[in-house]
């Protein structure tokens, strides 16, 4: 009601992942038929509004960046993340069918109330929606200390991770998903993959970089070394006085990492008068 205010919105620029999974070299996450119905089962709009009531959500797939991340266009017409459910749900039935758990499967995914909206809501939400397909998940809830221990010495078969990466896409993708990254949980080995990862390290324009770095993002969707991802372009509103003028959120900066979505560019913000 101030009309010296005057609410803009922009959309958040992170890199970090977000998904369902754990060890694809431990039973039952060796066998890809599993990770698919996992991937399908999830609806990623329904999970956006129980861990963040009210934000506005637009689904992005692996990186939700406006630059970085697959455009959301294109992303909702995959399916698992498509919003309607009923063709991923059937097709998540035949392929635990065929990987002969249509008698049920029990998950045991290792969580922690420690930022619960990261952690523990998602993973009450997720339990919900995969007993729909018979896969009942146990929900294991740790102290955080208990839980970056479990995670690192990768004795978890599911986790919900929300993995921050900041400034640069490389820091995640290869963070994640090369043999020697840091947080490399997934036994994840795609020759086709890393070819990618390669190529867009070694690229120095942006534009041709980006396409590069999408096409990994597909590969790592096609391939699930997590199960799930999920992934959203956030979009924060922010009261700006009237004659404050210059502040930029969510743009793009040369090198697209951040793009001033966290930090303002002082030099650049002038006041009227």
């Amino acid at each position: 009601s101030d009309s010296n205010i005057k609410v803009d919105s922009f959309s958040v620029p992170k890199v970090w992942i977000e998904g369902l999974g754990g060890p694809t070299d431990k039973a039952p996450l060796t066998d890809p038929r599993i990770r698919e119905a996992i991937h399908l089962t999830i609806n990623r709009q329904a999970l956006g509004q129980v861990v963040f009531p009210g934000q506005t959500l637009d689904v992005s797939g692996v990186l939700g960046h406006r630059f970085w991340g697959l455009p959301n266009d294109e992303v909702v017409k995959m399916p698992g993340f498509r919003p309607s459910k009923t063709e991923d749900i059937a097709k998540a039935k035949t392929l635990l069918a065929q990987a002969g758990q249509d008698k049920g499967l029990k998950l045991t995914v290792t969580t922690t109330a420690l930022a619960p909206q990261y952690h523990l809501d998602r993973a009450q939400a997720m339990k919900a929606q995969l007993a729909e397909v018979g896969i009942e998940l146990v929900i294991d809830v740790q102290d955080y200390a208990a839980y970056k221990a479990i995670e690192a010495k990768k004795e978890f078969q599911l986790s919900t991770g929300a993995w921050a990466y900041f400034a640069d896409p490389d820091a995640s993708l290869s963070g994640m998903f090369s043999p020697t990254g840091a947080r490399s949980y997934f036994a994840y080995q795609s020759p086709a993959f890393q070819d990618l990862l390669k190529k867009q390290q070694a690229e120095y324009k942006r534009d041709a970089r980006q396409k590069i770095v999408h096409e990994a993002q597909r590969q790592l969707i096609k391939d699930l070394p997590v199960a799930a991802f999920y992934g959203w372009h956030e979009v924060e509103a922010l009261g700006i006085r009237k004659g404050l003028n210059g502040l930029k959120f969510g743009a793009r900066s040369q090198s697209a990492s951040f793009g001033g979505g966290y930090v303002i560019q002082a030099a650049r913000v002038w006041l009227d008068g």
